[in-house]
């Protein structure tokens, strides 16, 4: 947020004195320490914002693709679970196992077990 710039008010006086000219030009310089401070200050924040929104930026992309990722790995699993669940489900269901979710990973387990009792049967028993 941009913070009021205080300004240090100045006075003149008209005086002919070199005293008071090296006064005033000594007071300009205290001065000009202090606005580069102010704008230091404004060009740090505005190159925080920069980068602030560009990590927003970089955080809504790798969340859309996961998303997307999510949603495609949906779609195969819908659309092709006859392959799916004949190469994943038994290391799904020993993952399933080690999250904690007995249930899900007994379903995979036997579906894993069906099919590769399907497979030995089918390669050991002789064709016609």
């Amino acid at each position: 947020m941009l913070k009021p710039i205080s300004v240090k008010k100045v006075a003149v006086i008209n005086a002919t004195s070199s005293n008071e000219t090296l006064k005033k030009e000594r007071i300009l310089r205290d001065e000009l320490p202090s606005l580069q401070k102010i704008l230091d200050e404004m060009q740090i924040e505005a190159e925080g914002r920069q980068k602030g929104f560009k990590m927003f930026l970089e955080n809504n992309k790798a969340i859309l693709n996961a998303g997307l990722l999510i949603d495609d790995s949906m779609d195969v699993i819908r659309y092709g679970k006859e392959p799916f669940l004949k190469l994943f489900s038994l290391p799904l269901a020993i993952l399933f196992r080690f999250i904690g979710l007995p249930v899900i990973a007994d379903f995979f387990a036997k579906t894993g077990t069906n099919i590769l009792s399907d497979l030995f049967s089918a390669e050991s028993s002789p064709k016609l």
